[in-house]
């Protein structure tokens, strides 16, 4: 019988996925400020015991303004990489599995409210709203505030990578490392599609 492609392996990079199972990522809107808590270490736990070959986080902001919701994940402070890293740390007890990233800042779709209470904007006056910016002062929707023009220049780059510097963390994967430039907090993850970052199961 003819074993069925999806379970076959598929290399990506450096990396050969066991199968072609990739977990999208999923918001969750449960973090606290930024940072994970115990339902990231339920829901991530699970999936990565789940047999498919790679596991990705959430969308996760690169600076507080850059959050969809107030609820959403963030690594832009020390203590959201400690939250995060305290749920990838107990995930790797338990798996190998690889995991990746999707970092992200949501411009001017950022300070809404969580989807099962409506997904509506929240103005910056309000104690869960911030000013949100963007390339341009144009509003998501014409009823909504006006985000902040940031100029291009000033954008760039919002977090800057870089692929040679790697250290070995305890979990035994290789990671790049990743410094948002507007906080100085050195986060290291294990892969960034947007910086195209490698990723890799083992370190050497």
């Amino acid at each position: 019988m003819t074993r069925a492609k999806l379970f076959t392996p598929f290399q990506v990079g450096d990396l050969e996925l066991a199968n072609r199972i990739v977990i999208a990522p999923m918001c969750q809107y449960s973090a606290e400020n930024g940072c994970m808590t115990d339902w990231h270490l339920i829901h991530l736990g699970q999936l990565a015991l789940s047999g498919a070959a790679l596991l990705t986080i959430e969308a996760t902001a690169v600076e507080p303004q850059g959050r969809i919701t107030y609820a959403d994940v963030g690594l832009y402070s020390d203590e959201c990489e400690a939250a995060m890293q305290r749920v990838l740390d107990s995930i790797r007890r338990w798996s190998d599995m690889p995991i990746a990233i999707q970092l992200g800042h949501a411009g001017r779709k950022a300070s809404t409210e969580v989807p099962w209470r409506g997904g509506k904007q929240i103005p910056p006056d309000h104690p869960n709203g911030w000013q949100t910016q963007a390339p341009s002062a144009v509003p998501h929707d014409v009823a909504e505030v006006s985000p902040a023009s940031v100029p291009f220049r000033s954008m760039r780059p919002m977090v800057t990578c870089s692929t040679s510097s790697y250290r070995l963390c305890p979990t035994g994967v290789r990671m790049p490392t990743v410094v948002p430039s507007r906080t100085g907090c050195a986060s290291r993850l294990r892969y960034s599609m947007p910086f195209g970052l490698r990723f890799q199961r083992n370190a050497p």
